[in-house]
């Protein structure tokens, strides 16, 4: 007979977060014990009144860590009003390093603006434009000029051909720069090669940068030519060509068979049945039988 797991103490400090039981479609809601880190329970779903129906018939949390959102914050208001609400690390972090970013970005124009150049110093090259830049700055422009026609923001979404939110988002800024991002870079196979690929560009600044890595053996992107004796890199695995010249003859219709010369194979039981061309034609009547329409005449004893 199987004895009933005994109930277990409701933790102290809480941890509420949301895990997907199918990406898009379901969510479930997973109580751990964050000084623990054992499971506590997890609830169906992730509504607010799940978790506030929980947390009353579990009482005893009196510091509970969530997420950013609102209806966690909400069940965890009713659920349990004595406990102290904390934002867990993760989420802490993701959110300190997103404020930085948009006060960075805000302020960009500060440190973009180069020092004065010295009459004896050589003129820096420019830096290139990008794209995504102009395209912001001209449709920053374009909202905020209809906006001081006195155009309201449905307007501006129709005339515009955009959408009501991307018009909300170009009339919070008071200039182009705080809408600029700065371009992200992914993992390449120059990154441990980089610093050597500046160092050329700087000596001589007209070399194309491609060339430079191929050419250069320090770079690491040279071409590597194959030793004396080396076996050969595998091709194409053979019967893979669809050309009629090449193919099966079985695998042509019978207009490609024509067009490559190759009259396609037929099968036994046809070639029995379709009579050759030296027999005589079966559409001639036989000697023994009367021509059609003929009369035939009964003789009887």
């Amino acid at each position: 007979m199987a004895l009933p797991i005994p109930p277990a103490p409701t933790p102290t400090v809480l941890s509420v977060d949301d895990v997907a039981l199918r990406r898009g479609c379901r969510y479930a809601t997973v109580l751990i014990d964050a000084v623990t880190h054992q499971r506590v329970d997890v609830l169906p779903d992730r509504q607010a009144a799940t978790l506030t129906t929980w947390l009353c018939e579990h009482p005893g949390a009196e510091v509970v860590c969530r997420d950013g959102s609102a209806a966690y914050a909400e069940a965890i208001r009713q659920g349990a009003p004595q406990a102290v609400q904390v934002s867990d690390r993760w989420h802490l972090w993701h959110g300190l390093g997103g404020a930085v970013e948009k006060t960075v970005i805000a302020h960009s124009t500060c440190w973009r603006t180069p020092p004065p150049r010295q009459p004896s110093q050589p003129q820096q090259p420019s830096q290139p434009v990008r794209a995504i830049n102009e395209r912001t700055r001209a449709r920053h422009a374009a909202v905020h000029e209809l906006l001081g026609q006195g155009v309201g923001l449905l307007e501006c979404a129709r005339r515009l051909g955009w959408a009501l939110n991307t018009v909300k988002r170009y009339t919070r800024a008071a200039t182009a720069e705080q809408l600029q991002r700065p371009p992200r870079y992914g993992r390449t196979l120059v990154d441990p090669y980089r610093d050597h690929l500046r160092r050329r560009l700087a000596d001589d600044p007209g070399v194309p940068v491609t060339p430079a890595a191929r050419r250069d053996p320090r770079a690491g992107l040279h071409r590597q030519r194959q030793p004396a004796g080396a076996l050969p890199q595998p091709g194409p695995r053979p019967g893979r060509a669809r050309s009629p010249a090449t193919a099966s003859p079985r695998r042509l219709d019978h207009e490609q068979a024509r067009r490559a010369g190759r009259p396609r194979p037929q099968s036994p039981r046809r070639a029995a049945a379709r009579p050759s061309p030296s027999s005589p034609s079966t559409s001639a009547p036989s000697p023994s039988c009367p021509p059609p329409g003929a009369a035939t005449i009964w003789r009887t004893g």
